[in-house]
């Protein structure tokens, strides 16, 4: 791994939240680069502080109250003492909402017109940022992606190396788009993600580009050899159109 690699699951990995595969290739990477082995000691200690320091807050007694009567529909007697169980229901609810209402608001922003498919793949793609599930293999290697996919699904997706042209690999994931898995590939540009899916479909001509803009994000898609591809992501369509002219290239 290098530092780029190694600072995005960093986190992750002083959160005992990735395998012992990748666990292992960090350690490897800390013990013979010292800017990140300083950074990960740095965020070892934030977190220690964070986790000693006296931070919690008691919440006023009329927020359990206002929860529960938004719960049930109707006013209740001010409990002597807030239940600690309404604490985790409202801050889950309150993310919840959120997310939810970001689906709606994209999907109400629609183009008349849309497909299912197009609401799925925005659907996706911001799903991945949001539930940090970005990828399930890590690497910059499109030798080591590409054979990640073998047996996971029936084809060998493209898979191209683009850091030279400043699109850079992140890896790749397994999703499921109209109730097949398909294979994703995961580039970066500056602070912007391309979620680019591939999958088969059989007896499909080579078609021409189509595009689809909303709320910020947009979506390039083609057909050849048998397969469909659609990239999204917030980049701007000038430099999304460059990406999608080097993977058809």
């Amino acid at each position: 791994m290098n530092c780029t690699e190694v600072g995005k699951i960093l986190d992750a990995y002083l959160d005992n939240e990735l395998d012992v595969v990748h666990s292992s290739a960090v350690e490897k990477h800390l013990s013979a680069c010292e800017k990140c082995r300083k950074k990960a000691e740095a965020r070892r200690s934030l977190i220690q502080l964070l986790r000693t320091a006296d931070l919690m807050e008691p919440p006023p007694p009329e927020l359990g109250l206002s929860v529960r009567n938004a719960v049930y529909g109707k006013e209740l007697e001010t409990p002597s003492t807030v239940s600690a169980f309404w604490r985790p229901v409202a801050i889950a609810a309150a993310v919840l909402f959120f997310i939810v209402l970001g689906f709606h608001l994209l999907l109400r922003h629609a183009p008349a017109g849309s497909n299912v498919l197009a609401d799925q793949l925005y659907q996706d793609h911001i799903r991945s940022l949001l539930a940090n599930h970005l990828t399930d293999v890590v690497s910059s290697d499109q030798h080591t992606v590409k054979p990640w996919f073998d047996g996971k699904v029936n084809y060998s997706p493209l898979v191209k190396d683009l850091r030279d042209s400043g699109f850079a690999l992140l890896g790749g994931r397994l999703d499921v788009l109209e109730n097949q898995r398909v294979a994703a590939i995961v580039y970066g540009r500056r602070q912007h993600i391309i979620n680019l899916f591939i999958w088969p479909q059989p007896g499909q001509n080579e078609a021409g580009m189509e595009d689809d803009s909303r709320s910020g994000y947009h979506l390039l898609s083609w057909s050849g050899n048998g397969m469909r591809y659609c990239a999204v992501s917030d980049l701007n369509t000038d430099e999304l159109g460059e990406f999608v002219r080097m993977i058809r290239e």
